[in-house]
């Protein structure tokens, strides 16, 4: 009877697995239809193919689905088959995100190479984003204990990620309970069960990962205002267009204007807690240059040199992956920001230090498109000028086209430390209004 029992079992297990299944209907590049996917949800993770690539359902329409495969997707044939993982795509979080390198979809991309030994990311490559080999020197919070209550944003530990960032590890959102089980100090993997809960009869056993969609915004207890500048190192920026910790800030500019070097300088010398900078639609060899030159960026922290990468988090979606990717790798990156500015102190509860917009002007060689007016959700504008930067200019800003929005919510903060830094920035750009006047006037007349 125990036989019966097994084979019983596994064939619920087969025909539970055969519902999950689809079946290809038509190829048209990284877009792939498929058939027999009743029941599915938007955005739904599926893998396609005998080689499992990863797609996500894009368009359903009665039992078709539309898919957009985010591999190369030769050798996808009609009728090959379409597993749906009933989860939407999502993102690890937790000990191991700093100083990583990913892709759009979250995949480490110095673990596939490793793993691989390849320059290439191969078809159907499942490797788990944080590392679950290291083991992180866990220390629980000295307030918890067997039968204390907690809810979603608790902290219950806290792990010393390298010699710069002390994250703190939370309660998941969505989860609350009595404590019945905490782990003791010790070296423990992401995956290792630390805090167990239990809530009306149920059992929650939680690591230290947590997993979270991409397209699924993270609570969020209070929104601190934004009234605190965010220090570029570049005092044309902090002196003239200031931006605020959890400010939004767009940087358009023409090829070899100098954004990557503003980037690099917001990553080096701003006083942030935590960069994650992410390349969508980057060239491939402006990524490389960024993934080359990043971990050789160094900063002095209380008088000891450090890498930034300490720091740094990298997601590189460069411009050969399909569109809806691109768009993932900016989810991606924000809620990587997200998650971990909320465990990092005062700086980083503002959600995000700062959402920062490199956007190219311009028709070049690649073919972008003019950027005629600045996003709406953008309160700093950064324009700069092809012609400054051809003038060995740098930073090639250009002060007749730039803005802040942030100028009145940095009032108090100036009137507290530098009283008289309002009237100096205003006589600064007056001074600056006034040589441009001239300069026209200069071309009319003639010298």
């Amino acid at each position: 009877r125990g036989a019966m029992d097994g084979t019983g079992a596994a064939r619920r297990e087969e025909a539970e697995r055969e519902s999950l299944l689809g079946l290809v209907h038509g190829v048209s590049g990284p877009v792939v239809t498929a058939t027999r996917m009743a029941g599915a949800a938007m955005y739904e993770l599926v893998r396609v193919g005998h080689a499992e690539l990863v797609g996500e359902i894009i368009r359903l329409e009665g039992d078709m689905a539309t898919l957009q495969v985010y591999e190369e997707t030769s050798g996808v044939r009609v009728g090959d088959p379409v597993l749906r993982t009933g989860k939407p795509l999502s993102v690890e979080l937790g000990p191991g995100i700093l100083g990583s390198i990913f892709d759009g979809i979250q995949r480490p991309l110095r673990d596939i190479a490793d793993l691989t030994h390849s320059i290439y990311i191969p078809r159907g490559t499942n490797v788990p984003s944080l590392p679950r080999h290291l083991s992180w020197d866990f220390t629980p919070n000295k307030e918890l204990r067997v039968g204390s209550h907690v809810t979603g944003g608790d902290v219950y530990g806290t792990v010393v990620e390298n010699s710069l960032i002390r994250h703190k590890i939370m309660v998941p959102p969505r989860s609350c309970g009595t404590v019945t089980y905490i782990a003791p100090p010790g070296h423990y993997s992401v995956s290792d069960v630390v805090l167990e809960l239990d809530f009306q009869g149920s059992t929650e056993r939680l690591s230290m990962l947590q997993v979270w969609p991409v397209r699924q915004s993270r609570p969020v207890a209070e929104k601190l205002p934004a009234n605190h500048p965010l220090l570029t190192g570049q005092r044309v920026l902090d002196a003239l267009f200031p931006c605020v910790q959890g400010g939004t800030t767009a940087i358009p500019g023409a090829f070899g204007c100098g954004k990557t070097v503003i980037s690099q300088s917001l990553s080096k010398y701003s006083n942030s807690d935590i960069i994650v900078y992410v390349g969508c639609g980057e060239r491939g060899n402006e990524m490389s240059e960024v993934l080359r030159d990043f971990p050789e960026l160094t900063m002095e922290v209380d008088g000891r040199t450090e890498t930034i990468m300490k720091r740094t988090t990298l997601v590189a979606n460069t411009s050969n992956m399909p569109v809806a990717a691109r768009e993932a790798s900016i989810y991606t990156g924000g809620l990587g920001a997200a998650a971990l500015g909320r465990g990092e102190g005062d700086t980083c509860e503002r959600e995000t230090t700062c959402a920062t917009a490199t956007c190219t002007g311009g028709q070049g060689a690649g073919g972008r498109p003019t950027l005629t007016t600045p996003p709406p959700f953008t309160q700093v504008f950064w324009g700069l000028d092809k012609k400054l930067a051809q003038r060995k200019h740098f930073p090639s800003v250009n002060w007749l086209i730039s803005y802040s929005r942030y100028l009145r919510a940095l009032e108090p903060h100036y009137e507290r430390l530098h009283p008289e830094f309002p009237a100096l920035r205003r006589r600064a750009r007056e001074i600056l209004q006034e040589e441009e006047e001239l300069a026209e006037i200069v071309q009319l007349v003639g010298k």
